[in-house]
């Protein structure tokens, strides 16, 4: 993905709701001032991991959100945390595998379980 650094607020205020929902907001403050947001070589879907000394590797879904990009394609958007609840990683992805047009805004993400 090549937003630049400017997005990087957009993936902190999505991290944030998702651990606000989930019931990991305490963890994410624990880390947040140290971590790196790290982009994956995810074809341009906007994935990231949580870099930090606390985040261990394991790690399972503890909650999925819906996105609509800006071409119209859906997405979905899934907080992964480690054992302790630390969130390590959001995976977003698209239905057709495109690159993604319009970073997630959190006040576009819906129907979050």
């Amino acid at each position: 993905m090549n937003f630049g650094d400017a997005i990087y607020s957009r993936k902190l205020a999505l991290l944030k709701l998702l651990c606000d929902r989930a019931g990991c907001y305490d963890k994410l403050q624990e880390i947040e001032a140290e971590m790196v947001l790290e982009d994956m070589n995810d074809g341009g879907m906007g994935s990231f991991a949580i870099i930090h000394p606390k985040v261990q590797a394991v790690e399972y879904t503890l909650i999925e959100a819906d996105y609509i990009d800006e071409d119209g394609v859906d997405a979905f958007i899934v907080l992964l945390v480690d054992l302790n609840r630390f969130p390590s990683e959001v995976d977003i992805f698209k239905v057709d595998f495109s690159r993604m047009v319009e970073y997630p805004t959190a006040n576009k993400v819906f129907n979050i379980r």
